[in-house]
């Protein structure tokens, strides 16, 4: 889970929401939120408890396209870590992917901090496994990523 900080240098969130909502959250980036109640009881119209960001990926050659989900980002507040929030923004994205996405929901690829234990673990429990890594130079400080996947079979339906 990402502390919203810039491990991969700034990113223009405006851009991205443009995108997303251009779209209604159909198109190739897509964002889910969870919010509490308002004072109302409103669900989702309270105070952000965090997101998920991910994009509908495609590449290689059209003879071995490669169709996937990269898991840009999940964000937890501070406030509400360790009682299940990320877990559930998780899942959301599951069911979103295996409802609209089916041939990305199989594969979902990530990249970590290798110095970043807390969400490796996470990512593990979540059946992420290791599937190399690259380096990035970040200011004068050169930062390991690890490429984490979460591969499943696909849904057959009955």
């Amino acid at each position: 889970m990402g502390n919203g900080g810039n491990a991969l240098g700034r990113m223009d969130f405006e851009e991205v929401l443009c995108e997303v909502f251009a779209n209604k959250g159909t198109g190739d980036v897509r964002i889910l939120k969870c919010a509490e109640e308002d004072a109302a009881g409103t669900p989702g119209r309270g105070r952000l408890v965090g997101y998920v960001l991910y994009e509908l990926r495609e590449k290689g050659p059209k003879t071995r396209r490669q169709r996937f989900c990269e898991l840009v980002n999940i964000v937890v507040s501070a406030e509400h870590r360790g009682c299940g929030a990320g877990k559930k923004l998780f899942e959301a994205l599951c069911a979103d992917l295996a409802s609209s996405a089916a041939v990305q929901a199989t594969d979902i690829r990530l990249f970590v901090a290798e110095r970043n234990a807390g969400p490796l673990a996470w990512y593990r429990r979540l059946g992420f496994e290791n599937a190399g890594w690259q380096s990035e130079q970040l200011g004068s400080a050169e930062v390991k990523f690890l490429r984490m996947v979460r591969r499943t079979a696909p849904h057959v339906s009955r």
